[in-house]
């Protein structure tokens, strides 16, 4: 997708702007983060995936997002930014979860672009926690949580 805002199918693959995976971190294809969301029970949930959620961390804060994957076995990629396609000053770790927050699955620091995280999983249907936290707890300001199926 080349514009995630003009109802076109851009580049072929039958997905129309936000719809579309390459669109998932656009600005206007973001959901803004509701506070607040401290921890699995108070989790905000993603719509839809592929889905971003705009967010805004305080030093030592945890944000918590849920998301639901469709079907067994799917590739699902989950990965922090500050803008689209970069991260040059927030060090973001990222924990995924089952649905109640209690068994922790995989986590992430630094393999994404930058100082950011990014994880790749397959996991079967049902309900997942995502924890956002700063590295050290010190770490503050804006990112983009995105998740998307692979």
């Amino acid at each position: 997708e080349t514009l995630c805002d003009d109802s076109l199918d851009d580049d072929g693959d039958g997905d129309i702007d936000c719809a579309d995976s390459e669109c998932a971190g656009a600005a206007n294809c973001l959901t803004p983060e509701v506070e607040p969301n401290d921890d699995a029970a108070s989790a905000n949930a993603m719509p839809t995936l592929p889905a971003g959620m705009s967010a805004d961390l305080s030093a030592g804060e945890h944000d918590w997002f849920s998301f639901n994957v469709p079907a067994d076995g799917s590739s699902v990629h989950i990965y922090t930014e500050e803008s689209p396609g970069a991260c040059p000053d927030h060090d973001t770790e990222i924990e995924l979860f089952d649905a109640t927050g209690a068994s922790s699955i995989a986590g992430n620091s630094d393999s994404g672009v930058g100082l950011c995280s990014d994880l790749n999983v397959t996991l079967d249907a049902g309900t997942y926690t995502v924890d956002v936290y700063g590295w050290s707890g010190s770490v503050s300001g804006p990112y983009s949580l995105i998740v998307e199926i692979l």
